[in-house]
């Protein structure tokens, strides 16, 4: 095996948690169906974020296959899996892991995966940055700037005007993120 490969498994063990606690929760939703509404702004933002585990699992291999990282190195190693535990525990909050109300639930816990992504996005532009070698400009870097400032506003009132039409903002870029972009950036 190779080095990327043992690293590879590291990181793919992270996502794969993070990615069965949101399969697991939508269950745990579903299940509580008749006795809790459904927040659907919770379903679609853990739907997305199960798609940003994807696509960065995706994105992973672009630094084997070109050769973006000659040579690994520890800090790079905790650089990449420090994000992978960044979507792992945006999956693990995004949604309660017992019944409850979701609406309530968003207010009081679930909000705080906007804090995740926020440290994710950091964390992507500069893996854009630094491992692509992309210029601060490019579409997905400006993509993530507008989604910082999106998910600091949810953070805030995760409830406010711009809930939705950002939603559907963020679904967009990820949609792109996939066929237009990857796997050449996060």
């Amino acid at each position: 095996m190779t080095v990327f490969e043992y690293i590879s498994v590291a990181i793919s063990i992270v996502l794969g948690l993070g990615l069965t606690q949101i399969l697991r929760s939508l269950v745990v939703v579903f299940r509580a169906r008749r006795e809790y509404p459904v927040s659907w702004l919770a379903v679609v933002w853990a739907i997305l974020i199960f798609l940003i585990g994807v696509q960065f699992w995706w994105a992973l291999f672009q630094l084997d296959a070109d050769g973006i990282v000659q040579r690994w190195s520890i800090a790079s190693f905790l650089f990449i899996i420090a994000l992978a535990v960044t979507i792992y525990l945006a999956a693990a909050i995004v949604l309660p892991g017992e019944p409850k109300d979701l609406g309530t639930y968003r207010h009081e816990d679930g909000r705080w995966v906007f804090i995740a992504l926020i440290v994710y996005g950091l964390g992507a532009v500069f893996a854009n940055i630094v491992l692509f070698g992309s210029s601060p400009t490019i579409p997905a870097n400006v993509g993530n700037y507008v989604a910082l400032v999106g998910h600091a506003l949810l953070f805030r009132r995760p409830d406010s005007r711009v809930a939705w039409p950002f939603t559907v903002y963020y679904a967009l870029f990820l949609a792109w993120a996939f066929w237009g972009a990857a796997p050449q950036s996060y």
